[in-house]
């Protein structure tokens, strides 16, 4: 029940504890328990009487060279062609209360360095519209949703809602909107992989809940689905605690190059070009 979608501030923090002794053992044999091995769990900091600080033990796996060793990375970017990151791990994402902190908003840019062409105000304007949505990893579709309609872009409500400093601030309806949900690592893993706001009926024929499906899938179309006010691809990995509540994860993305648009007086331009075997954009 995502009702409460993101404006519900508290003085507390919630920690996502990795635990797993044995990196043989797959994400389907992770518990949500708090206090198991193998276990990935949420944590609040309301529930902390004290912090006592000792060694590492020397048999613990750390959670991202464990991802590594498992493949448990994005190997595709989820949006064919060259994405443009319009929002990372800032901003409104550390607002929706744990399910998006590490989540990416992901555009595309025109040969103006633009998102979009006229006055944005359809959505094929938008040069990401219609491009293909490509799976970043392997799983098992737990969530197939194509039927929802596309909202009608509002450019000045996606620059508005920049300004804010707080989701509290912000009046934003929860629509619902077309997606996948792929179960990570096995049958029975808590891990899931989020990809949001496709375009209407443009999900693949063949793609049902159950199906297995390889990093590298095409499987529909970008969209504006959802609660969103321009076409982009939403994508996120974390996990389902105990009480079936989301909660977003860090995942590196795995072969990847990435440049910066520079600001300069006359506009922007391209930084160059970086490869990194492993990076967290």
């Amino acid at each position: 029940n995502e009702v409460k979608f993101m404006w519900n501030p508290t003085q507390y923090s919630t920690i996502s504890v990795f635990t797993c002794s044995d990196s043989t053992l797959t994400l389907g044999d992770f518990s949500v328990t708090p206090g198991e091995d193998p276990a990935v769990f949420d944590l609040s900091t309301a529930a902390i009487v004290s912090v006592k600080m000792r060694e590492q033990p020397a048999n613990l796996v750390e959670y991202r060279l464990y991802m590594r060793e498992h493949g448990h990375v994005f190997h595709h970017t989820p949006v064919e062609g060259e994405v443009w990151i319009s929002r990372a791990w800032d901003s409104y994402h550390t607002w929706e209360d744990g399910r998006s902190n590490y989540a990416w908003d992901m555009g595309a840019l025109n040969t103006n360095m633009m998102s979009y062409n006229h006055f944005g105000t359809r959505n094929t304007d938008f040069e990401v519209f219609g491009k293909n949505i490509i799976l970043p990893m392997a799983g098992k579709a737990v969530t197939v949703i194509s039927h929802e309609v596309d909202n009608d872009p509002d450019v000045d409500a996606a620059v508005e809602i920049e300004d804010h400093t707080m989701g509290s601030e912000v009046d934003l309806e929860e629509k619902p909107q077309n997606m996948i949900e792929l179960e990570i690592g096995g049958d029975g893993s808590p891990f899931l992989l989020r990809l949001i706001h496709f375009q209407q009926d443009s999900m693949q024929a063949n793609i049902q809940v159950g199906s297995t499906l390889p990093a590298g899938t095409h499987i529909a179309q970008a969209g504006n689905s959802g609660t969103t006010y321009v076409p982009h691809c939403h994508a996120v990995f974390g996990f389902t605690d105990q009480n079936n509540r989301s909660w977003s994860l860090p995942v590196e993305w795995a072969s990847v190059t990435h440049r910066i648009l520079l600001p300069y007086p006359h506009g922007y331009q391209y930084g160059p070009a970086h490869h990194h075997d492993y990076l967290y954009p």
